[in-house]
């Protein structure tokens, strides 16, 4: 009896320690789109005067970015609001090969509090598809 107790022991340990490996090997396989935005920081300040981004872009084709931001507030019910901006952009798309640095200028947009914000661009695809790539930020006191 005792040498079929330990091998039942030693089966659910085996079981255990799979589910484990299967969890993590399920958060690592975390899949990342090929064309997108991430933010410098995951927060910003209120006294931070630019909040700085990288698009990037890993699909292997040349596309066109649109270098006039949108800036979007979360609202309490999940959605988001559009945010005004007092600074004026020319319409002239940017080649995006591999990655762009970037920043805007928090002075652009005066209504600026704390809280979780969405940052997008527009690019344009070989085949003149457009695509929206957006990062998430928080902003602090």
């Amino acid at each position: 009896m005792k040498g079929w107790g330990r091998g039942l022991l030693l089966i659910l340990l085996c079981v255990f320690l799979w589910g484990c490996n299967v969890q993590q090997g399920q958060e690592e396989t975390e899949v990342i789109a090929p064309l997108r935005l991430e933010m410098a920081q995951e927060s910003y300040s209120l006294s931070d005067n630019e909040i700085t981004w990288q698009a990037i872009n890993e699909t292997g084709d040349a596309h066109t970015i649109w270098l006039i931001p949108t800036l979007e507030e979360q609202q309490s019910d999940g959605s988001w609001q559009a945010i005004e901006c007092e600074a004026g952009f020319c319409g002239v798309g940017d080649p995006l090969e591999e990655t762009m640095q970037g920043s805007i200028d928090t002075q652009w947009y005066p209504t600026l509090k704390s809280g979780v914000y969405r940052l997008s661009y527009n690019v344009q695809k070989e085949d003149s598809e457009r695509e929206t790539i957006s990062a998430e930020f928080v902003v602090t006191e």
